[in-house]
């Protein structure tokens, strides 16, 4: 008979443990966010991701839940979006995906805040790092698609490219546009896309090119003659790219000659 009251007086203490005194309250057990860019280093034009980790991920039986909001300002003010946001898991991880299309010097640094919700035994926490983008170079194709004839009007495009992967730039491209015999001697001259058109050195890149018409008259071989039985002309064209915050500099040039 001792023997059977001892055992249920202790069923009686486990039960009044375990009603009375909850192991965990509704969200009372506190959390911890960290950030970190999975790029150390970045350039204008790469995506870049960032990670947010929230532990403790676990409390005896019960898994993290709820979801991590991101938030990526630049210095300038500017939001930047993540393109791809993957739900927190049960191990507390979650990423954030920049697109390379919004990545640009011209905001560094970015700051990267993640905010977890919390649930209802985990507390909301959030953490903040920062992301320096630096200037990407840039590249410039110089294409004449018709080789320059005596008398006629010449099309020149220079094709802007800049930073590993980043779509068609915009801003100027200022052409330098030279032969060895020309009616306008050497000097540069670009038909502006202006109405009228007016002579334009720097062109504005449009849908990745910037464009320098020549007009008809411009660039001249001369006539045959006993002294020049193959007269050539020489012509060389650079073009420059002006750069900006985001993207460096940088000259192009392409050197040729034209015969009757």
């Amino acid at each position: 008979m001792k023997t059977l009251l001892r055992a249920a007086s202790l069923v009686v203490v486990l039960a009044g443990v375990g009603v009375s005194t909850p192991a965990f309250a509704a969200g009372s057990t506190a959390t911890t966010t960290t950030v970190e860019a999975l790029r150390p280093t970045a350039m204008s034009g790469q995506g870049l991701v960032f990670r947010a980790m929230v532990t403790p991920t676990k409390v005896g039986s019960t898994r993290l839940t709820g979801s991590v909001a991101w938030t990526v300002t630049g210095h300038d003010g500017s939001t930047v979006p993540c393109t791809t946001v993957t739900p927190i898991n049960n191990g507390g991880k979650s990423d954030c995906k920049i697109a390379k299309v919004t990545v640009l010097a011209g905001s560094s640094p970015l700051t990267v805040t993640a905010s977890y919700s919390g649930d209802g035994t985990f507390g909301a926490s959030s953490g903040t790092t920062t992301q320096d983008v630096t200037p990407a170079p840039t590249r410039v194709h110089i294409v004449i698609a018709t080789k320059p004839t005596s008398g006629a009007s010449t099309t020149i495009q220079a094709y802007v490219r800049g930073g590993p992967g980043t779509p068609l730039l915009t801003g100027l491209v200022t052409f330098a546009v030279v032969s060895s015999y020309s009616a306008r001697g050497v000097k540069t001259y670009c038909e502006g896309s202006a109405t009228p058109i007016t002579a334009n050195n720097a062109q504005p890149i449009i849908g990745g090119f910037a464009t320098c018409t020549l007009p008809s008259g411009w660039f001249v071989v001369p006539t045959a003659s006993n002294a020049y039985k193959h007269p050539r002309t020489f012509w060389s064209v650079s073009a420059s790219y002006d750069g900006n915050a985001s993207f460096t500099p940088i000259t192009s040039a392409l050197q040729g000659h034209s015969a009757h």
